[in-house]
Formats: C-alpha cells, structure tokens, sequence
C-alpha cells in the first residue's frame, strides 16, 4: 500500500483524498436530510392519526348525545365506517373501566387489545407504535378523559366521573406507504443530486490542482531533460510566486550551483590526475629503491626464504641479510608504525645503516645503538620502529639476537622440537635516548641442524572474516606438524587460508632461515714460513686502548676500514677483519677480562659466559690492550703484519700451539684461532703469552 501510494503522481495524491472527504460528507449530509425528511413525514403521520382519532371521538360523541350510542349495532357500523377511510388500516374504540362500570362492559370490539390500549388508559398518553414489517404503518392509541369542556361538551354530565378520569381510548392505524414513496423520492433526487455534484466537484477540483501543479509538472520536464542530455545551462520558468514559483527559483539556484560544483570537481579532477601520475611514478621509483635496498644476497638466498605481503604498494616492512667481514650472517627485520608510504620512508634509510655497519665488522649490537640514535634523530617522536637484528656465527655455532618491539623469534630442530626462543627485550628504535639505550644481547649455542623463524606482528594478528586472529599457537602448529623443507609453503598455505581472500590489516613479513651444524672443514695454511720477510710501505696503524676505552670502543671495524682504505690491502679487508678480530676477542676476553672458555661447556654456558664478560667488562679499572699493523713484503708479495698485546697473565703458548689443529666438533669454543692459522702465512705467540704477531700475505 506504501508503495501504491508512493507511485502516484501529485495530481492523484491530491485528487484521491478530496474525492473521498466529498463522498464522505455528501453521504453523510444525505443520510441526514432524509432523516430529517423522515422524521417530519412520520411527525405529520402523527398528527394526522391523532386528529382522525380525535374526529372520530367526536362522532362518538355526537352519538352519545342524540341517543345512538346505546345501540350497540349502530356503533359497530360506525366503527366499520372509520376503518374504511383511506389510509386507515385499523380502527376501534376501547371502553375504560369508568365507562365500563357506568355503562356496562360494551361489544368484545371495545375492549382493550394488547399492552399498548392498556398503557393508554393508565398514563393518559398517546401511545404509538412504527409498524415495519410488510406495509409500513403507523398506530396510535389516543387516551380520551372526561372533562367539563372537551371541544364544548361538558362530560360529566353524563359521566358520573371524576374530571380527568380516562373514559376509553381509540386506536387507529394508518398506511405510510404514501409517505414511504415520498421518501424513497427523495432519496433517488439526493443520490442523483450527489452524483451530479461529485462529478462536477471532481472536474473542478482536478482543474483547480493542475493549474496549482502546472509550475511543478513543468519543473519535472526539466529535470528529465537535464537527466536524458546532461546540460545544466536549462532552467526552470518562474510563472508565480507561490510555493511552486519558489521551488522553481530554488531549483534554477541549484543548477547554478551544481554548474560551480562540476567546474569545482573538473579543477580538482585535473589536480588528483596530476597527484595520481606522480605519486604512481613515487611509488615506482620508491618500489624500485626498496627491491634495490631490500634484494637478498645470492650468497644468502639458499640459506634464507623471505615472504613479504604488504598492505599497499610500498611495504612498512623490510626483512634484508648481509655477510660482514668475518663471515657472521647479520639479519634485519623491522616494522615501522602503520604501513604504506608513510611506514616506509621510516624504515628505508635503516637499510643503508645496516648494510654499512655490517660491512664494517660492527657487531649488531653496535647496530642497534646506531639505527636506535638514527631514528630518535631523523623520525618524529611519534614513528618509532620495532625490529630485531640477528647474528649467526655458523663457525662458534652461536645465535645472537636484539629483539626490540618484533613477536619472538622461533629456533626448530628438524623434527619441529623448538629449542629456543627470543621474546623481545627491548623497547622499539627511536623511543630511548642512547643513554638509557641498552644493546645486550641473548646469545643461544646450538648444536643440530636447526631453522630460525623470524616474523612481523602482521602474520600474528591477521584476521579471518569471523575476526579470529592467526596467532603464535597456529604457526607453532604448522611449524611442528611440517617437515623441514616445506615449512614456508606451509605457513604460507595456513595464512591464505585463514584469510579467505580478504586482505591483510597490516603488512606481513614472514622469514626461515636453515642453520647447519657442519661446517667446512678448516685447513692448514700452504706457505712456506722460511722465506725472507722485508718490510714494505710507508703506512703503520698503532693504537693503545685503556679500560675506558675498552668498555664502549668496537676497535676491529675502525681499524679495519683503514685498511681497507688501502690499495695493497683493499681487497683482503674481510680477511683481515676475521685475523684482527679473533686476535682482539682473544685479548680482550682471555688476557684482560681472565675468562675461561671452558664455562661455555655448562648448561647455558654460552650465556652465562656473555654475562659475565659483561659484567668484567663493566668492573674493569685497569688493563690495556696494544695493536700494531704495519705492511711487508714476503717474496715480493704484499704482507700484513698485526701484533696485538695485551695486560693479562698470559699463557703457555708453547705447549698449546704445538698440539694438532683436529679437535672434537662438538667443543664450543678454540676454532677461532684454528682459523686464523688456516689463512695467515704466519701465527706467533710471545713473551709470557700475552703477545701474538700474525702476518697475512696479500695474494
């Protein structure tokens, strides 16, 4: 019905409800005039019984006087004359008991019939009564009491009664059948009247409600017209100034408007065209930096798989790997706050950082302080960035990890046992200053061949369409359920089926790294040590480093980038690194601090021994460790020679560097300087232990 209503047009919504409020009231005044015309028609009929019955009293009367009342027969005949007038149906007379007791009872004629002449002759009323069923009629029963003057005869002198006592009554029908024709008359005039009027109201009105409408029909028609060709230049006529004028004038304003809105829109239509080309060519170029700076090593990618699924063009998420000078594999993942551009430009210029930190032998724990002081520096307070940096030293079979804000970072067997985990530790980049900045690591020594799970809070929270989270427990069930090799399939599998089709909410950043425990096997160096050393070169590098120094200073990068500054030795810089860096650590950890390696044998020993280097380090008062680099020449090859000595007690070198190089794989600590004397053309110790002089022929 709502829906029929709302189809009409204006016109009939007008028409419908005043054609129905006319035929209501029109039905309603003609059911009220012929009330009203039967009421007065059974008035009259009223009238006319009563004064009949009162006639014909009076004949009674006249009859009393001359004597012929007393004859019984001559009132039978007169009461048969009354019943034969026209439109008399019924008439006789009915004897009251005052009259009954004086004269006798009278003719079965005159006797009270039904309750109605008995009422009469009680109430002294005139009862009527409305016959309906076949012809209608109408009965009166007309009381008559004795008087001193009824229409100027004197009652009582013949009626020995009390005056106003009920003598008789008469009862008289009349036929309404006249009056109900009358009436039947009438009501086909005021039907007929009604219709006319309808009709003529429903022309007049509908005449009225198009010339009202005519403003708003023709206003329709142009906006149909501006609908099928589009051209906004047509405007509405103004013909009046009534409500229909007004929404014309309204309408042709809107018009107007709407021309300065699409011109509006053109302008700006034009400008986002603009933005839209250079922020595409933006995002090209953003994306080409970002695959440039984010492209795996080849000599990493068998060791490392990467998924990356951003949320938008450009990834808030970066995941890069990189091989530092002595062979430590350092990873990055970091996750800045939301995602796309904006995310992106935070964590980009890590990249670079940590490419040229790693490069330099710096440990990662330096190159968190760094990218910590760099973004505090360069980002708003309000951009801080989760990551966390690794370092696997596949040759001391050690996992250092800084996990500053990242979901913790999963080691797995080959069976799917998890032998460790690194929940984070530390707050995100750029949230501390550098001084309460705390860079200690979680180093864990593994011993199997073992695969490191590493992930951005985006895989974790990702939503199904039911708002069910992926979660730690359904990748720890994946992980542990899934052979080695198929692991980041399978992951990946789980994701997209958790998600349904539907996108992430954040980006994702998902990495497995294989872990072997084998590593190549060392050899021993194939120079001929008996051959003439000359020196050669202008160049030397002495350093002397004090407990102060020792505390913060990361000595082997700064010195290492000098050499490789330099043109004999540019090339042999990574090499170097490992020689001067084992021999340092060796310095520093043995000689100064007096720790023994032999604790890293013990459960947890590994970290156990890194705490307490730690807290020697930072209780040192005295101890003092001397470098001095310095260039040769070996058979007319270019030479290295690095001589590092240190304050400790020393150690007997004598026995120790003449046992075999062979030792059990699984003894966590003495390869380093195995190493060493693998690559270098010569390794000495001297005085009580606590000097050591190594030369590298740069060939």
């Amino acid at each position: 019905m709502k829906a029929w209503w709302r189809n009409l047009s204006l016109h009939n919504k007008l028409q419908i409800p005043i054609q129905l409020l006319l035929l209501m009231a029109l039905l309603l005044a003609n059911v009220w005039v012929e009330g009203e015309f039967k009421k007065k028609l059974l008035e009259d009929a009223e009238q006319r019984a009563i004064s009949s019955a009162t006639q014909s009293f009076l004949g009674l009367n006249a009859m009393m006087l001359n004597g012929n009342i007393s004859q019984p027969q001559a009132r039978i005949i007169y009461f048969k004359k009354m019943a034969g007038q026209d439109d008399v149906n019924d008439f006789y007379l009915v004897r009251g008991k005052p009259v009954q007791d004086q004269f006798g009872i009278g003719l079965p004629e005159e006797q009270a019939r039904d309750e109605l002449d008995r009422n009469a002759l009680i109430s002294n009323t005139v009862q009527r009564q409305s016959i309906t069923k076949g012809k209608p009629a109408l009965r009166v029963v007309v009381p008559f009491a004795a008087q001193s003057d009824f229409h100027g005869t004197n009652c009582l002198q013949c009626h020995h009664v009390r005056e106003g006592a009920v003598n008789g009554a008469v009862s008289l029908t009349i036929s309404l059948a006249r009056e109900y024709a009358d009436l039947g008359k009438v009501r086909i005039l005021l039907s007929s009247g009604q219709v006319l009027l309808q009709i003529s109201l429903f022309f007049l009105i509908g005449f009225l409600i198009r010339e009202a409408i005519a403003s708003v029909v023709k206003l329709e028609k142009t906006m149909l017209s501006i609908k099928a060709d589009g051209d906004l230049n047509k405007y509405a006529e103004v013909e009046s100034g009534d409500e229909a004028g007004h929404i014309a004038q309204v309408f042709n304003d809107f018009l107007r408007y709407i021309a300065e809105l699409k011109q509006q829109l053109a302008d700006k239509v034009a400008v986002l065209e603009k933005y839209h080309d250079r922020t595409e060519e933006e995002q090209r170029v953003g994306s080409f930096i970002m695959g440039r700076m984010t492209k795996m090593p080849k000599q990493l990618e068998a060791h490392i798989q990467r998924h990356m699924r951003p949320v938008e063009h450009l990834n808030g998420d970066i995941l890069i790997a990189a091989k530092s000078p002595g062979g430590e594999v350092h990873i990055l993942l970091a996750d800045a706050i939301g995602h796309g551009l904006t995310a992106a430009v935070n964590v980009l210029p890590l990249c670079q950082t940590f490419y040229d930190l790693t490069d330099k032998g710096f440990s990662i724990g330096q190159i968190a302080t760094d990218l910590n002081a760099m973004v505090r520096h360069f980002m708003p307070t309000d951009r801080f960035v989760s990551a966390v940096l690794v370092s696997i030293h596949r040759t001391a079979r050690v996992i250092e990890v800084w996990n500053g804000g990242i979901p913790a970072l999963l080691l797995f067997n080959r069976t799917g046992q998890q032998l460790h985990r690194w929940s984070s530790a530390n707050l995100p980049l750029g949230i501390v200053s550098g001084d309460h900045f705390s860079a200690k690591l979680e180093a864990f020594q593994y011993q199997e061949d073992c695969q490191l799970c590493l992930f951005s809070d985006g895989l974790l929270e990702a939503s199904s369409p039911r708002g069910e989270i992926f979660g730690e427990s359904r990748m720890l069930e994946i992980l542990g359920k899934t052979e080695y090799e198929g692991r980041m399939q399978a992951l990946i599998a789980g994701m997209e089926a958790h998600l349904e089709g539907l996108p992430a909410h954040d980006d994702i950043s998902l990495a497995l790294v294989d872990i072997g425990y084998e590593v190549e096997p060392i050899s021993t160096s194939q120079i001929n040590p008996a051959k003439t050393v000359q020196t050669n070169g202008d160049w030397h590098i002495a350093i002397s480093l004090g407990a102060a120094e020792l505390k913060y200073l990361d000595v082997v990068p700064l010195v290492t980038q000098i050499i490789a500054k330099i043109n004999a030795t540019r090339e042999h810089h990574s090499a170097l690194f490992m020689v001067l860096s084992e021999l340092f650590n060796n310095a520093l950890d043995h000689g100064v601090l007096q720790l023994n390696s032999a604790l890293k044998l013990e459960q947890d020993g590994f970290d156990k021994f890194l705490e307490l280097r730690e807290e020697r380090l930072w209780a040192l008062q005295n101890g003092r460790i001397d470098i001095d680099i310095r260039p040769l020449e070996i058979d007319h090859k270019q030479a290295v020679q690095i001589r590092v000595a240190d304050s400790g007690s020393g150690f007997d070198h004598v026995t120790r560097m003449s046992a075999p190089l062979d030792r059990p794989e699984d003894i966590p600590y003495g390869r380093g300087i195995a190493l060493v004397k693998s690559v270098v053309y010569k390794l000495e110790y001297s005085g009580r232990g606590n000097e050591v002089t190594a030369i590298y022929i740069c060939a």
